[in-house]
């Protein structure tokens, strides 16, 4: 009884995972559609962040730590990608007024962006990228 359970709601968690996929990689490509037709005309950092915040959220979804707790690790990892971006995108315009002038929060949310992007690397290409950064 306790096993069928078990694989009841972790086919339950794999097919919610999967229309999560299907939602990134429609919104992904709706996004780069309306940027391409003109009709969303956005500054290069505001693409930048759209662009990493989708794709850094599928890639963390797609693939899974395999230790127990890494799904806990996966969701903090893609709220730090969302709330990075979002930040991006919000301090922007008073980035350019005010070049070479960070407050704590933003060198917090930069320090952030560069973990997430160096575990994205050793995620997708092993330990080669994160040494070849980090050196």
């Amino acid at each position: 009884m306790e096993m069928s359970a078990n694989s009841e709601n972790k086919t339950t968690i794999q097919r919610y995972e999967t229309y999560l996929l299907a939602a990134l990689a429609i919104g992904l490509a709706v996004f780069h559609v309306l940027l391409g037709f003109g009709v969303i005309v956005l500054s290069g950092y505001a693409q930048a962040a759209i662009h990493w915040m989708f794709v850094a959220s599928y890639f963390i979804i797609s693939k899974p730590w395999k230790f127990k707790g890494g799904r806990i690790l996966d969701l903090v990892l893609v709220a730090g990608v969302i709330i990075a971006a979002c930040t991006l995108l919000y301090v922007y315009p008073q980035l350019s007024i005010r070049p070479g002038i960070y407050t704590q929060f933003e060198l917090t949310m930069a320090v952030i962006s560069v973990v997430v992007g160096i575990i994205l690397g050793f995620r997708s290409l092993g330990k080669a990228l994160p040494l070849i950064c980090i050196i």
